[in-house]
């Protein structure tokens, strides 16, 4: 059969030109002799056009992207294809892909990441509160600076510090809590870390403080019993 009178069959790559005749069979392509091949030479993986592929496969990938929110990749695991196959279909589709920010906020949603309540950090405990204006990037906050927020009615400026008094960074107290400005904190800071021994003094009297209320709790029940 001479090349002009095998049967037409353009490329399944969706490029619009005519397919090669095979000239040979070939099992593993699936290659007949004297009949046209799928794709022309290094078209096979340049899949552009959606309708050169089965449109079942592509049908809802539209309403998986725009209303079920999924990935590109989370489509492809789907399909069992490279997410750029995904993302060329949309975009022949006339489908604006959305940045990776935006699809953070989305999996985010879906999933909210887990965060421990309370967390020691630096020998200080914070406290999990997102909806506190001055929050680090974790949604964190200190301790010792809600606890006197609670007491001053109002929000810490950044600016202002708050100092332990025994320099035990976790006695989270209201009466062991006083606010400095930076001046006043940074030479305080100073002098209490300048005198080892006061500060081992101030930390042994706050433990007997904290063991002398423990045992009298365990006296009091057990009394009750």
């Amino acid at each position: 059969m001479s090349e002009f009178n095998s049967p037409i069959k353009l490329c399944e790559c969706g490029c619009g030109q005519r397919a090669p005749i095979s000239k040979e069979n070939r099992k593993r392509n699936n290659y007949v002799k004297g009949q046209p091949v799928r794709f022309i030479k290094g078209h096979g993986t340049r899949v552009k056009h959606p309708m050169s592929l089965p449109s079942p496969l592509w049908d809802d990938i539209r309403e998986l992207y725009i209303e079920q929110r999924l990935s590109t990749l989370e489509i492809a695991v789907i399909k069992g294809c490279n997410h750029n196959t995904i993302a060329n279909h949309l975009t022949e589709m006339g489908v604006t892909l959305r940045k990776h920010s935006e699809q953070q906020l989305y999996r985010f949603a879906k999933n909210p990441p887990h965060h421990k309540e309370r967390i020691i950090k630096g020998g200080y405990i914070y406290i999990y509160s997102p909806n506190h204006p001055y929050h680090n990037a974790n949604g964190y906050v200190a301790e010792h600076r809600l606890v006197v927020d609670s007491h001053l009615g109002r929000y810490l400026v950044r600016n202002e510090k708050v100092h332990h008094k025994n320099a035990v960074k976790y006695d989270n107290r209201d009466e062991n809590l006083e606010v400095l400005s930076p001046t006043n904190h940074q030479l305080r800071e100073q002098f209490c870390h300048s005198c080892e021994l006061k500060k081992e003094i101030r930390l042994l009297r706050w433990e007997m403080k904290q063991f002398r209320e423990a045992l009298q709790l365990k006296l009091n029940l057990d009394g009750g019993i």
